[in-house]
């Protein structure tokens, strides 16, 4: 074991997983799994480690509002180079160790649940599904009662970087050490290089194929090709990157604040859990006392009340909102984000009203669920993220199926696409990966749903018209991408343009 080292014997037994060996364009080169385990694994070595300029692209998503109009959100990834990422998973898997003893010692397992491994009573692990259920059960079995959802802005970018430290010494009971000192000012006082003017300034979307196959290949294509994944070597680092070069200024851009992490490294979601241990202690404290049900997902909390005429509707809220005050002049509950409901038992069934907030209008939403005390079914936004992600696929599809046909002209390729079976099997493959659930992301849309049906049984759902719906729009979103891939890649459209077959 390397001097100095603080590691215990029970850590060495840290293995990678397939997850933590990055395959993606990075500033750094393909390692072997025992050579960055032995890194990983050296609070020496990784105590004197340069970690690298994170790379990072904004995940923008198109979002659908009641009244038919369209917002685009974003959010920034930041993600790390290999060797820097297997660090951060190393000392992630030793946060986790600590925190999952930590949280068992003060009683408080079931609050804080997104990021961790929860067992299922029959087995396996639960995902988001059976979190929502849990509180919509206890909303079932509590009936009269007030629910409050609250989503704390901007989470990972508000996160107070003195207050991290002394969390994270609280859950290992100790100061942090040399290699822990690194990381955590690597995690606090990182830099960034934006993904677009980086592939620019690399040229890496330029033609660059020599021979008659490859003319029309790209320098990231001829890298793919190759396995290579690193996208500069060190002295093109230097110069093109960091500034080297007199002509091109430094693409390096600093984090100087005294709050946020970035979102996207293997260590990220760990932080920013146990930046609220305090919190959560607070919260299972007061809720106990309400004879309540609280859980937090990340940045979003649930609280639910048996209705009391010593508590007002909006009682949760004020707690939440004094609570949150002590963890950060940057961290806040906007009351824009907080929506809060009544559900109350009549002769005919639990009937809900919604009280206070822009969401939660007919049910209460959680977890990419809504239930109004009649049926559960999915939320809009669940739906629309599937949308979302198989409009992307099929026009992807159809514009490399109509460029590879045209010659053989339009009305053959709409008479030929075989739409049906193209649906089909997106349907059958096309996963969540993009879902910040680990317990969801290698499932289909399909199999979600499926799933989802098995665990609210007991209730009665809208799952079944809304698959229906799903298939059918899926279809029509491969449709209309075919049709405007015609319109602009078509052999009609090339010729007009000069082209030649």
């Amino acid at each position: 074991m390397p001097k100095n080292s603080t590691t215990t014997p029970t850590h060495t037994e840290w293995h990678p997983r397939n997850k933590d060996i990055k395959s993606y364009f990075h500033f750094d080169a393909k390692l072997s799994e025992g050579s960055l385990k032995k890194l990983a694994l050296d609070n020496d070595a990784v105590a004197k480690h340069a970690f690298m300029p994170l790379i990072r692209f904004k995940e923008k998503w198109l979002k659908f509002r009641k009244n038919g109009a369209k917002k685009i959100k974003s959010r920034p990834i930041r993600y790390a180079c290999r060797k820097d990422a297997i660090i951060y998973a190393y000392h992630r898997y030793n946060i986790s160790i600590h925190y999952e003893k930590y949280l068992k010692e003060k009683g408080i397992e079931n609050i804080p649940i997104a990021y961790r491994k929860i067992s299922k009573e029959n087995g396996g692990n639960k995902s988001n599904i059976e979190f929502a259920k849990d509180a919509f059960d206890f909303i079932r079995a509590t009936g009269d009662c007030d629910v409050t959802i609250v989503d704390i802005s901007s989470f990972f970018e508000s996160l107070d970087h003195n207050l991290l430290k002394v969390a994270w010494q609280k859950i290992i009971g100790r100061k942090l050490n040399a290699a822990e000192t690194a990381v955590f000012k690597s995690i606090t006082k990182y830099s960034v290089v934006d993904i677009k003017p980086l592939f620019d300034r690399l040229e890496l979307f330029e033609r660059a194929g020599t021979t008659t196959k490859d003319k029309r290949k790209r320098k990231i294509d001829l890298l793919k090709d190759q396995h290579f994944k690193r996208v500069t070597e060190r002295g093109e680092f230097k110069n093109k990157v960091c500034g080297g070069d007199p002509k091109l200024p430094s693409l390096i851009q600093k984090h100087n604040l005294n709050f946020g992490i970035p979102q996207g490294t293997p260590i990220s979601d760990i932080l920013a859990n146990i930046y609220l241990i305090d919190f959560d202690v607070k919260l299972a404290r007061w809720i106990r006392n309400k004879n309540g049900f609280a859980t937090r997902y990340s940045d979003d909390i649930i609280i639910i009340i048996p209705k009391s005429e010593n508590l007002s509707f909006d009682s949760a809220f004020d707690y939440l909102v004094k609570l949150i005050n002590n963890y950060g002049s940057e961290l806040e509950i906007k009351p824009s984000k907080t929506a809060i409901g009544r559900f109350i038992n009549t002769k005919s069934g639990q009937i809900y009203t919604h009280i206070k907030g822009d969401s939660c209008q007919n049910g209460i939403e959680y977890l990419g669920f809504q239930f109004n005390g009649e049926y559960v079914s999915l939320k809009n936004s669940t739906l629309s993220n599937a949308w979302r992600k198989l409009k992307k696929r099929a026009h992807g599809w159809a514009k490399k199926y109509v460029k590879r046909n045209r010659n053989r002209g339009d009305l053959w390729l709409s008479t030929n696409a075989n739409l049906q079976d193209k649906c089909t099997e997106t349907l059958r493959t096309m996963t969540l990966k993009q879902s910040k659930d680990a317990e969801t992301s290698d499932w289909t849309f399909i199999s979600y749903v499926r799933r989802a049906e098995k665990s609210f049984s007991d209730y009665n759902t809208k799952f079944p018209s809304q698959t229906r719906k799903y298939k059918k729009e899926a279809y029509r979103i491969y449709e209309e991408a075919l049709t405007e891939a015609i319109g602009r890649h078509g052999k009609d459209k090339y010729l007009e343009q000069g082209g030649k077959l």
